[in-house]
């Protein structure tokens, strides 16, 4: 599959679909779905937890229910993915028996199609319309991008054949965090908040919980209990008749300078924090130019299966090199 060039954490989903593709695969094409959420219809068990009742004028009352899937739900991301395999399967299946050398690939809402030139690519984005319209998807034009020879795709830019994180991702540091939180704290309205920062608050507290949300995968319990306060901080804002707890935005800072400080920890970041104990190290090799720059990190580990084709534990070094 793609390699993957860049010492940042990477989502273990989007790295495992990058890999399944060919390095001969080197035309991409993104299909952009409007409201895909909506689009995936519930079983009616599901949707009676999403149902209020009122009363009509007559004075009967009405008993409503949600009959696709909402956002922000805690399982909908969960359906969504299960729900998008159902497409993605009948693309790829189109595509291998028409003979267009090209896959199709997920992750939640983001579609990309890869090829091995412009016209396969053509081709595939074409079948992909066709089956996600069978489907009663909308296809966003403005938003979907032509065949090209890179793209940016969930926070990653394929070119080539190659894999790297995307370069529009800022450069996080101390002074970013402060003048983040002061951001949330003092936010810029806009006249139709009327006064109100509620909305505001609500946007920043959606944008830091998906920049902090991209690092799951490599956060340990303490940041990922203070990512679980900013996201169900998130879910208190967007009701707009709920009180907002005294404490709250306490926690909420609290929380916020914990996945700062995680990120800002350097290389432990990058560590699979399962380990525990069994790990020994982290070991980056880098090269660089003056055009770019590449990087691979290792992690070294016990091991304590005697039977293991690999180096036993005691085989292993426990000091390793520096630069300083």
């Amino acid at each position: 599959g793609l390699p993957s060039v860049g010492a940042q954490p990477i989502g273990k989903a989007r790295v495992h679909s990058l890999r399944v593709v060919g390095y001969d695969y080197v035309v991409y094409a993104k299909v952009d779905l409007v409201d895909a959420y909506s689009c995936i219809l519930l079983p009616p068990r599901l949707s009676a937890l999403f149902g209020l009742v009122t009363r009509d004028p007559s004075g009967e009352l009405v008993w409503w229910q949600l009959r696709v899937l909402p956002q922000g739900w805690v399982w909908s991301s969960v359906l969504f993915n299960s729900s998008m395999h159902i497409p993605i399967d009948r693309i790829n299946a189109r595509l291998d028996k028409e003979g267009i050398r090209a896959v199709a690939r997920h992750n939640k809402d983001d579609v990309l199609i890869a090829a091995v030139d412009t016209n396969n690519c053509e081709g595939a984005v074409s079948v992909a319309r066709e089956e996600f319209q069978a489907l009663h998807f909308l296809i966003n034009d403005a938003k979907s991008t032509p065949p090209s020879s890179s793209v940016n795709f969930c926070g990653l830019r394929l070119t080539n054949g190659c894999c790297t994180m995307e370069p529009t991702r800022f450069e996080f540091t101390d002074t970013t965090a402060s003048t983040a939180w002061s951001e949330f704290m003092n936010p810029t309205l806009k006249p139709s908040d009327r006064g109100n920062p509620r909305v505001a608050r609500t946007t920043w507290l959606r944008k830091w919980f998906g920049v902090f949300n991209y690092f799951r995968g490599f956060l340990g319990p303490d940041a990922m209990s203070a990512l679980f306060v900013i996201q169900k901080a998130q879910s208190v804002f967007q009701k707009v008749d709920e009180d907002i707890p005294e404490d709250l935005y306490d926690r909420l800072k609290k929380s916020f300078y914990t996945l700062v400080a995680f990120y800002l920890s350097g290389l432990p970041g990058l560590l699979a924090t399962s380990l525990g104990d069994r790990l020994l190290g982290t070991v980056l090799l880098t090269d660089s130019n003056t055009a770019s720059w590449s990087a691979v990190v290792l992690i070294a580990v016990t091991l304590d299966d005697p039977n293991s084709e690999l180096a036993h534990s005691a085989s292993l070094p426990v000091d390793f090199p520096t630069t300083d």
